[in-house]
């Protein structure tokens, strides 16, 4: 008997749609110290709110702006989106 595990799909800030909840599953790239700090870390549920010029997300109330650099070392989970 095989079973076949299957991984929960992960995208990037920049990849994710706007309005949409999404969580946080992992934070990578020379940055990753200093989104933690601000606040991006794993299991923390995410908004994103715009994809200009730059990212505008919520974070437990908080609004962030980071350029589409640090987006993409931004990983959330596709599967737990939500409207809001």
């Amino acid at each position: 008997m095989y079973y076949i595990i299957v991984e929960n799909p992960l995208i990037s800030l920049n990849d994710a749609p706007t309005g949409k909840s999404l969580e946080i599953k992992r934070v990578k790239g020379k940055s990753c110290e200093k989104l933690r700090e601000m606040g991006f870390c794993e299991g923390l549920e995410l908004k994103k709110i715009t994809n200009d010029k730059c990212i505008l997300c919520t974070i437990c109330g908080a609004k962030f702006a980071i350029s589409k650099e640090l987006g993409c070392d931004v990983m959330l989970n596709e599967n737990q989106s939500q409207d809001l």
